[in-house]
């Protein structure tokens, strides 16, 4: 960019203010650096885009392109639940400290305890390193958490179509693809804070409600909400939900993404004779999930 003035330096930056908590003087000099010759910066999410600006990036140059999924395969799941599987929660992700799944796991069975009336079944879909001590778990008698294991991605429709509730705990997450699909598929979440998915697309009593990992009270609090919804209120919700995420397509995502090429390139003439005439949607369409393999679950 410094030595070729006539090109453009647009910058994806997949974070947040969380996942960037933390690093060192040297980092954040580079990044300050690089941000001074950079024509525009994509976000995931507003945290995203409020980390930006806080090294001084005009915001007229930060652009919010939120991750997509192939809605395709999800969004024809039925919305319809029976009572059984209605309020039944799902885990999505690998199971380790950052995703707060033995916090969630802790939070989850003390409801349990406290609320011996209402039975509470928790899926776990994907593997880690904390799986072991996850299974440990001697839980109360209306408390069951089946584990699933790793998951082919062509699979995961039928599971959450089995389910009525998504859950992810995070610590810290630059966006949470799994909260796109479980919307799609007519979920309610409960998402965490340290979200940008769930900051993005959550609204409380609307499509799911917000929860902190690190307050265990609000897991609570969420899973009173989730029980206590009558089941027709909760089918409004899933209808929400999946209005919010169909707004999340590889299709919305492109014209969000064409729309910041043009303005960092609109004081170049030849650039923008050029972008007149292509179709960002049917340039850029594409499945925007690869192979269905276990790797899948590293979200």
């Amino acid at each position: 960019r410094i030595l070729a003035r006539r090109s453009r330096l647009l910058i994806w930056a997949t974070l947040s203010e969380e996942t960037e908590r933390g690093w060192g003087i040297a980092r954040q000099l580079l990044r300050r650096f690089i941000l001074k010759v950079a024509d525009g910066v994509i976000c995931n999410g507003p945290s995203g885009a409020r980390y930006i600006a806080s090294f001084g990036f005009s915001p007229d140059q930060i652009f919010v392109v939120n991750q997509p999924i192939d809605v395709e395969l999800f969004a024809d799941l039925p919305l319809t639940k029976a009572p059984e599987i209605a309020r039944r929660i799902v885990f999505s992700g690998r199971l380790i400290a950052q995703k707060a799944v033995v916090e969630l796991q802790d939070a989850v069975a003390r409801w349990a305890r406290e609320n011996p009336s209402h039975n509470l079944e928790l899926v776990w879909i994907g593997d880690g390193p904390l799986r072991g001590q996850l299974e440990a778990l001697e839980p109360p008698a209306n408390f069951s958490q089946p584990f699933l294991g790793n998951q082919l991605y062509e699979a995961l429709p039928e599971i959450y179509g089995n389910c009525g509730a998504l859950v992810l705990p995070s610590l810290m997450d630059e966006w949470g693809l799994v909260i796109n699909e479980a919307m799609t598929s007519g979920l309610v979440v409960l998402g965490s804070v340290y979200s940008q998915a769930a900051v993005e697309m959550i609204r409380d009593g609307v499509t799911g409600w917000m929860i902190d990992p690190l307050r265990p009270e609000t897991i609570g609090a969420a899973l009173d909400k989730l029980f206590s919804m009558p089941l027709e209120a909760l089918a409004e919700m899933r209808a929400a939900a999946r209005k919010r995420a169909l707004m999340i397509t590889p299709d919305s995502a492109a014209d969000h993404l064409f729309t910041a090429v043009k303005v960092v390139m609109q004081d170049e003439p030849d650039a923008a004779l050029l972008l007149q005439n292509v179709d960002p949607a049917r340039a850029t369409r594409a499945r925007t999930t690869a192979a269905a393999t276990p790797a899948d679950r590293l979200r």
